[in-house]
């Protein structure tokens, strides 16, 4: 057996142990498919291996019935996967990027007791397109999203030194509709935004009632307008007007709009209701 050959069924059977001793464990967790207006392509897990420091959470995915990890990902805006947790009231919002290694997603997380959470794996698996499962963090308690609130929020929202403006937070169902955000700091337009994870901003919507998710990359005007790329640069200067193309079917949504101001993220949070 050559070397190359001998790599590759040490890298497999290593792959194939991972594998089944996520799948063995009691507190394995079957991924539902959340992605609004699409269907599946693959399948996953998740186990949360608990520790003094925290919970690590460990994510295989299949392709369709499959049981050999996917280990090939295409880079989506600057990662393998974006990890979205939202606590089960919506007031909770974490965006993480787990470090892939054998096909196994790996990121570690410290959750609060007495909530569920709800954890989105939103990756790219090489020539599936994109793929999201949602997994049910700490389970065993009942979920609260049933009790939140279905109005409507104010349509502006301070984040850090800045105000975050949208043109609604009620809109047309399953009509295409653009949001507009304007970024404020001191009253004046902000001057200081630049690319987060090579968009001008990150949009995460989850529909309240049944927990399917979007997510959405923010177009924005700025200096470098004529760039063809998809990735923006990070030291580029973005402009303060945000367009978000969306899309939604009748109910109520949280909005996430993640933006980088100076050299910090902060997060905007509004309720959409789509009538």
């Amino acid at each position: 057996m050559d070397r190359l050959t001998r790599a590759t069924v040490i890298a497999l059977t290593f792959s194939l142990m991972c594998n089944s001793a996520a799948l063995s464990a009691s507190n394995a967790v079957k991924g539902t498919w959340a992605l609004a207006g699409s269907a599946p392509k693959i399948t996953g897990y998740i186990v949360a291996i608990r520790r003094p420091e925290g919970t690590l959470l460990d994510i295989v995915q299949f392709r369709g019935g499959s049981r050999t990890p996917i280990i090939s990902y295409a880079l989506a805006m600057n990662a393998y996967m974006h990890f979205i947790i939202v606590r089960d009231d919506f007031h909770d919002f974490l965006h993480l990027h787990p470090v892939l290694r054998g096909g196994h997603f790996r990121v570690p997380v410290t959750l609060a007791a007495g909530h569920r959470y709800y954890a989105y794996a939103d990756s790219e698996p090489t020539k599936l397109g994109q793929q999201v499962l949602r997994f049910a963090l700490q389970g065993e308690v009942p979920p609260g999203h049933q009790d939140t609130a279905v109005s409507a929020s104010p349509n502006y929202v301070a984040a850090g030194p800045y105000v975050v403006r949208l043109s609604a937070t009620t809109v047309r169902a399953s009509l295409p509709q653009p949001l507009i955000a304007r970024i404020t700091r001191n009253g004046m337009p902000a001057t200081d935004l630049h690319p987060y994870l090579g968009a001008s901003a990150h949009a995460v919507l989850i529909n309240t009632a049944d927990l399917t998710y979007i997510h959405v990359h923010p177009t924005s005007s700025s200096p470098m307008r004529g760039m063809m790329t998809e990735t923006l640069p990070a030291n580029i200067t973005v402009g303060p007007t945000l367009r978000l193309n969306t899309k939604v079917r009748k109910g109520v949504y949280k909005l996430w709009l993640q933006f980088r101001g100076g050299s910090t993220v902060y997060v905007a949070p509004f309720t959409i209701v789509a009538r």
